[in-house]
Order: structure tokens, then C-alpha cells, then sequence
């Protein structure tokens, strides 16, 4: 079912063991999402309906992606983290923030 969403939405929420980034934008918006994400993992990323996929963020920082239709999650666990991954993390966020919301 096509997503009704007109607003674009980028936060991050933390606990003691994970940090998400989500993202909730236009359906229309993908593709931009999925380049971005391309740009950002340096691996071709495809955003399905009901995506679960795990990459690596330069080879190193396991990162699960979850997404559906106008919503997307950045899953890095702070077990066995560092603080690069961590701040890569968060960068990224920022960088998606970014290219969402002019």
C-alpha cells in the first residue's frame, strides 16, 4: 500500500545497548534514501517493503537496516562498539537529516 506520508522526520533514539537512527519521509523520497545510503555504506543498498538487511560501515561496524514504505531504521549495537562507529553513526544521521530536510 503506497505511504500517505508528506512529512519528513530524522531522529535518533539510544539505549544502554543500541543506538537507531530513523527516518520517516514521502514514499517518493526513496530512491534519494537508497543513493544516499549507497553513498554512505559504499555498498549498493536496496530499501523494500519490509527490508531487514545487515551491512558493515567501512568494513568494520556491523549495522542492521530496517525499512518500509516512507520509514527507515538504523540499528548499531553498543556491544563490543567503538566510539568511531558510534560518532559514524550519528554522522550519518546527521548527513541523511541533511538531505531530507533542506
Amino acid at each position: 500500500m503506497p505511504s500517505n506520508k508528506t512529512m519528513t522526520h530524522v531522529g535518533s533514539v539510544e539505549s544502554d545497548t543500541e543506538l537507531i537512527v530513523g527516518a520517516e519521509y514521502p514514499e517518493s523520497q526513496t530512491s534519494n534514501v537508497e543513493a544516499f545510503l549507497d553513498s554512505a555504506f559504499k555498498q549498493k543498498i536496496s530499501l523494500g517493503e519490509d527490508s531487514d538487511i545487515h551491512v558493515k560501515l567501512n568494513g568494520i561496524h556491523k549495522i542492521n537496516i530496517k525499512s518500509s514504505d516512507g520509514h527507515l531504521e538504523l540499528i548499531y549495537s553498543k556491544k563490543d562498539s567503538t566510539a568511531n562507529g558510534y560518532s559514524s553513526v550519528i554522522e550519518i544521521g546527521d548527513k541523511l537529516s541533511k538531505k531530507l530536510i533542506p
